[in-house]
């Protein structure tokens, strides 16, 4: 997930209590980055930290690439702050040969802990995740699929919750080796505890000849299927 950083500059002004960041920034991802705001050094550490990415790319898990352009802004103390703004995906795509119903299974397992870090140790998320009016998703894997996310990341480091939902009304995709037509799909993450995506799909393809539809129900733990 961490990219490098390319051609960072800029200015921070330093006084006795405070870092003033006057302007920063940097390429990562094939994209831009700019901070801005203050560290308070007394009587305790205070953070009023922005950040603002523009096309910004990211790999992860590592079969799918993401484009996505964000504002965040970093507000309080080590141990209580909040890192709250938007994200919006911009583009997708896929390594080649990658199964969708493979990734799922891996997105769907639990992501491991945060190291222990003391400036961030009380961080709670307050993050939207949503799709801009042209994202896609378009790769050997997919045809002509649009997601519709409105997603709200919650949580910490340690324990990150999403929560929101994600659907797709038209495209193609590769399942488990084989080709469908999306009829409808809804994922939803409701959650409260731990990142736990509910699927309920509507698919069709065909076998020797034969029409087939197809749903699929339930997580990654418990799935049901009809046809």
């Amino acid at each position: 997930l961490a990219n490098g950083i390319d051609n960072a500059n800029g200015v921070v002004n330093f006084d006795n209590r405070r870092a003033t960041i006057s302007r920063l920034s940097a390429e990562t991802g094939g994209g831009t980055v700019q901070l801005g705001g203050y560290l308070e050094f007394l009587p305790e550490l205070t953070y009023r930290v922005t950040a603002d990415a523009k096309q910004v790319r990211v790999r992860w898990p590592e079969t799918l690439s993401t484009t996505a352009s964000a504002h965040f802004a970093l507000n309080g103390t080590p141990s209580s702050s909040t890192l709250s703004g938007e994200l919006l995906l911009e583009r997708a795509g896929f390594a080649a040969n990658t199964d969708f119903g493979a990734l799922l299974a891996e997105a769907s397992q639990p992501i491991p802990a945060a190291s222990p870090n003391d400036y961030l140790r009380g961080v709670q998320f307050d993050v939207r995740v949503r799709n801009a009016p042209t994202f896609e998703v378009q790769t050997s894997l997919t045809r002509q699929l649009a997601p519709a996310v409105d997603l709200r990341l919650r949580g910490s480091p340690q324990r990150p919750v999403l929560l929101g939902n994600v659907s797709v009304d038209r495209g193609e995709l590769q399942l488990f080796g084989n080709r469908y037509n999306i009829a409808r799909c809804d994922i939803r993450f409701a959650n409260a505890v731990r990142i736990e995506p509910a699927f309920d799909m509507n698919l069709e393809t065909v076998a020797r000849g034969v029409a087939v539809n197809v749903s699929f129900a339930g997580t990654m733990q418990k799935f049901r299927i009809n046809y």
